[in-house]
């Protein structure tokens, strides 16, 4: 161990399933060193620096951690609940399975690193930056997204329940098979992010520029949009059943195979958009511009024996199934909740 004036240093520890509870370690430098299974619970490390270190399944809840540094080290299965992790930064750290619930994240940030599963609820991740991320089946629920900046990170299957995403730049991310349902987003830009098979029911969608992304076969009921950009988007074999569209532009979008039924449209811009095969029952439009689209064609039988009467068949849905309010509150509280044994 070396001290000096300002910090700690600690290299080669074999601290595993050591107890630290409220300690204060501000601005200890620890490296190489195992502390698997550790407990810091509630202990102030802020400024601390962790360089190389093994704490998979340590517990850091409510720990102090503002300005705290993380590289290169094993933190998958680590707790983290209820801390104060502003302007921290984790680089080239695996996370998968780790639980932030309920933490304070703005400003921090996270590059090149394993974040598969990990539990983000109800976090504050204000300003926060996160680069080259695996987040496959992350969950965002009712977290705090404002501001923040995603890129090249994988969001595949990502839990975004009623999360609030706001003045963020999440262009060209890969959402594919997210579940959305109930999210806020406004003046975000999504431009060519991959929304494929994704679930965005009872959204809010304000001042977003979405173009060129990509929602085929994506569940959009419900979906209220208002002065989006949404020029060269591919809503193919999508659900907008009930969906409200204001003042935005969808010029050139594919919306061949939607369902529209019961959309409505207000001073909305459809020039040269594809409805083939479109099923437009129900769909109500007041000032929109429709030239130059290209509109569903009445299917008329060319030939059949006679006295013969055509098969009545109902077609199946190619979209994802939106998730119920009842699904989307057991969910919630699936992840809200924190088990006896975790507290």
């Amino acid at each position: 161990m070396t001290r000096n004036a300002s910090t700690t240093i600690l290299s080669g520890l074999e601290w595993q399933s050591s107890v630290h509870r409220g300690e204060d370690l501000r601005g200890v430098q620890i490296s190489n060193s195992n502390l698997a299974c550790a407990d810091f619970q509630g202990g102030n490390l802020r400024g601390a620096y962790f360089i190389n270190v093994d704490c998979r399944k340590t517990n850091f809840k409510e720990a102090r951690l503002q300005f705290a540094r993380f590289q290169g080290c094993f933190l998958s299965e680590s707790t983290w609940q209820s801390c104060d992790l502003a302007d921290s930064q984790f680089q080239e750290c695996d996370l998968a399975g780790a639980d932030f619930r309920r933490s304070q994240m703005a400003r921090s940030a996270i590059s090149l690193s394993e974040m598969k599963d990990t539990i983000l609820t109800a976090c504050d991740l204000e300003g926060a930056t996160i680069e080259g991320v695996n987040l496959t089946g992350a969950c965002f629920a009712k977290a705090r997204l404002a501001q923040t900046t995603m890129n090249g990170s994988k969001l595949t299957g990502a839990i975004l329940l009623e999360a609030e995403v706001a003045d963020a730049a999440w262009a060209y991310t890969d959402l594919s098979k997210a579940s959305i349902s109930g999210a806020v987003i406004l003046r975000t830009n999504l431009q060519g992010a991959n929304l494929r098979f994704a679930d965005l029911s009872h959204a809010r969608l304000e001042d977003c520029d979405i173009r060129i992304a990509s929602f085929e076969r994506a569940s959009l009921t419900a979906i209220a949009t208002a002065n989006v950009t949404a020029e060269d988007v591919n809503f193919e074999f999508s659900d907008l059943r009930k969906a409200s569209f204001a003042g935005s532009d969808f010029v050139r979008s594919n919306l061949i195979g939607a369902d529209l039924k019961g959309a409505r449209a207000i001073d909305s811009n459809f020039k040269d958009a594809d409805f083939f095969w479109a099923d437009l029952q129900g769909f109500t439009h007041h000032n929109c511009n429709f030239t130059g689209v290209r509109w569903p064609e009445e299917v008329k039988i060319a030939y059949g024996p006679r006295g013969v009467t055509p098969p009545n068949i109902t077609p199946v849905p190619l979209y994802r199934k939106a998730a119920t309010e009842e699904e989307r509150k057991k969910l919630l509280k699936s992840y809200l909740e924190i088990s006896p044994e975790q507290r």
